[in-house]
């Protein structure tokens, strides 16, 4: 939409029924419902071009307000629920998915930094983490140990929980 007058510019293809979703640079990724199953798609905000689109097979369709998390910057798109997913931020590929260590109801969801360039930390509850390099393979925990104490107080400031 054009922000000084409110005209379409572009349609949007999303999701049929949209539940959230986040800015990743100058574009907007949507999470949403497609045919029964959770997708999530990243379009350009200016014409709208989708630049990627994946379903996420397994995940759980949310009843009600207790829905997943979107978070995007220029590295990754974490999705953050019981079941926590990280997507590569540039073609949707996945990178990983996480199970919370809390189980039930009122779960707590699977948590995600990222530190674009460096990587990316999953804690599966408040707890327990681990930290990922930008392609998703676990850090060693000698290094994680260097990498939590440098980057932990920055990557708050961008994504708390």
């Amino acid at each position: 939409m054009d922000a000084a007058d409110g005209t379409v510019l572009a349609p949007l293809t999303g999701p049929t029924a949209l539940l959230t979703g986040d800015a990743a640079e100058h574009d907007v990724v949507l999470l949403g419902v497609t045919d029964g199953r959770l997708t999530i798609a990243r379009h350009e905000l200016v014409g709208g071009t989708e630049r990627w689109r994946t379903p996420l097979e397994g995940l759980r369709v949310p009843r009600g307000p207790d829905g997943p998390r979107v978070h995007a910057d220029a590295a990754v798109v974490a999705v953050e629920d019981r079941t926590g997913v990280v997507l590569d931020a540039r073609d949707g590929r996945e990178l990983g998915r996480w199970e919370s260590d809390r189980a039930g109801r009122g779960a707590q969801s699977v948590q995600v930094v990222s530190h674009p360039g460096v990587g990316f930390g999953v804690w599966s509850s408040r707890a327990v983490g681990r930290w990922h390099a930008p392609d998703g393979t676990p850090v060693p925990s000698s290094r994680a140990s260097r990498w939590r104490q440098r980057w932990t107080t920055a990557a708050r400031r961008t994504w708390c929980w």
